[in-house]
């Protein structure tokens, strides 16, 4: 283990390099780099050998924000009220009237049809 946990304190000043620009904050840096390490810690197991460890642990750092962004995505979805959906084709009514009517009136008839 402690061979492991001293490669991982080698890639420490490269984590914190691209979490900083990643953050553009310091503390937030900081906090990327813990839960960088923290996950490279409980999951070294994952690293497939022949994987460089730092590319594994850059790709650990670059997906806690992007999953943070998805996760915070799925719950203001949830959030938001359901709507209806149209069925293909259908443009609800505008004050009254069928927009999607009145732009093919000027088509002949037959041309009518074959929209529709």
């Amino acid at each position: 283990m402690n061979d492991a946990v001293q490669n991982i304190e080698n890639h420490i000043p490269s984590l914190r390099h691209y979490a900083a620009a990643v953050s553009r904050n310091e503390a937030a840096a900081d906090e990327l780099v813990q839960e960088c390490l923290l996950r490279a810690l409980t999951k070294g197991r994952s690293c497939r050998p022949g994987t460089g460890l730092r590319a594994w642990m850059l790709t650990i750092l670059h997906n806690l924000p992007v999953n943070g962004v998805r996760k915070a995505a799925g719950r203001l979805a949830d959030r938001l009220p359901r709507r209806r959906a149209l069925p293909f084709g259908a443009i609800p009514a505008i004050n009254g009237e069928n927009r999607f009517t009145e732009s093919i009136l000027p088509v002949s008839a037959p041309s009518r049809r074959s929209i529709r």
